[in-house]
């Protein structure tokens, strides 16, 4: 009682970690129109006629979502995506605390979705010359 659960739980065992400051993802808007019905063609558009082979069905899975991703909006991916706060919640380097917002660019791919780049800026040296776990990326 009078905790506040950082999550948002369905009765499933799936639950959505929220930070409270980010709008949660509507993915009803993406569904417009529900989930396909039992359409005589689904499988033949989908590409899935006549597969019986599981990585086959898996490998064209994915392509129909690389597919499906490549026709949202750059907002709409990065939205879909993971963030780089909850890819990275801390790291060093050279043994200093990273600026998780500014030394790691995002690039959003339509394949794997959110990639993070650390060392992009070229006006900031960030190399180390020592060896060992306190002068390496953590």
């Amino acid at each position: 009682k009078g905790h506040k659960s950082p999550c948002l739980c369905a009765p499933s065992r799936f639950c959505v970690a929220y930070n409270g400051k980010t709008p949660p993802i509507e993915i009803w808007t993406y569904l417009k129109g529900g989930p396909p019905t039992e359409d005589p063609n689904f499988l033949e558009a989908m590409g899935f006629q006549g597969m019986t082979d599981e990585v086959a069905i898996v490998t064209k899975a994915k392509e129909n979502i690389m597919f499906a991703m490549a026709t949202l909006s750059m907002e709409d991916r990065e939205k879909l995506s993971t963030t780089k706060r909850e890819l990275v919640q801390k790291c060093s380097f050279n043994g200093k605390a990273c600026d998780i917002e500014g030394d790691f660019l995002t690039h959003i791919d339509p394949v794997f979705g959110s990639c993070f780049t650390f060392n992009h800026n070229r006006t900031v040296n960030l190399t180390s010359i020592r060896a060992g776990e306190l002068h390496c990326f953590e």
